[in-house]
């Protein structure tokens, strides 16, 4: 049975290719997102990293212990959750790279990427985060072992095209395409199906 990818609604995403000079971060303040380790990669990378996600009750010791000793300065900034898709939207178009240190990977991280992507932004991944079917490494993002992996990879972001970042889930994710996918794989089962004795 053939698997089909998660969709995307590319022109949902505006295409910017005009970075700004930041590095973002979002998701959940645990170990499994590893905010933290972003936040030292950006640092030693001398690029600024914006973290975006909310402080979920029961995660504030976490967020204190983990996150809190790299707000210091304006190197690393926090902006708390969004206030809704347009600013989100804004922030990881904006961005020069999405940063996402996570361990396998949740179906919202997958999506995560897929509009980062679709927004001409690369993304830096972990190898073994679940991902490698959407990253192509060193065409639309870095897919990366450790810590000092992802602080390289950060400096090899200019290197990258935001066009082939969008490219790249154009022809293969966007909505249009899956639906042809599925339109195939639907037409293969029925007449398998018609095929079979009665």
């Amino acid at each position: 049975m053939s698997v089909i990818a998660d969709p995307v609604d590319v022109r949902a995403w505006p295409f910017q290719p005009n970075k700004e000079n930041y590095l973002l971060w979002v998701g959940g303040f645990d170990d499994l997102q590893a905010a933290e380790h972003a936040a030292a990669a950006a640092r030693a990378a001398h690029v600024p990293l914006i973290i975006n996600a909310p402080v979920m009750r029961g995660r504030e010791r976490y967020f204190a212990s983990h996150i809190v000793p790299h707000l210091k300065d304006d190197h690393i900034r926090f902006v708390g959750e969004t206030s809704g898709r347009a600013q989100q939207r804004q922030l990881i178009s904006g961005a020069k790279a999405l940063l996402v240190p996570a361990q396998p990977g949740s179906e919202r991280n997958r999506q995560l990427i897929l509009c980062s992507l679709a927004s001409g932004t690369p993304v830096i991944a972990f190898q073994d985060s679940g991902v490698d079917d959407i990253l192509q490494d060193g065409v639309n993002g870095y897919l990366i072992d450790d810590e000092t992996g992802l602080t390289a990879a950060i400096s090899g972001v200019p290197a990258l095209s935001s066009a082939s970042c969008r490219a790249s889930v154009e022809a293969r994710f966007d909505v249009e395409t899956v639906a042809v996918q599925y339109e195939r794989l639907y037409r293969l089962v029925i007449s398998e199906r018609a095929a079979l004795p009665m």
